[in-house]
């Protein structure tokens, strides 16, 4: 999204949000939850390195959302998996 930080409309915030941290949390979950039960497993997940852009406020701080929510799973579900 190019689209400036002041002039991003709510609809196109709440769809990257969706599509970023929202999946990855649901995803998460559902694996987090087999993994338990199987008493193994791992969730990799995927996000941007260069998110650090001038007019990516909002991508950047999903890609952020996605990238701290990797890494408090790993701690949180190390001692179950």
């Amino acid at each position: 999204v190019d689209t400036p930080f002041l002039d991003l409309p709510l609809a196109d915030f709440d769809e990257i949000m969706a599509g970023n941290v929202r999946a990855t949390f649901l995803l998460s979950q559902a694996v987090g939850r087999a993994m338990r039960e199987r008493g193994s497993g791992r969730i990799i997940n995927i996000a941007a390195t260069d998110y650090r852009h001038r007019s990516h406020a909002v991508y950047g701080l999903a890609k952020s959302g996605v990238i701290y929510l990797t890494e408090a799973l790993a701690l949180e579900l190390a001692p179950s998996t």
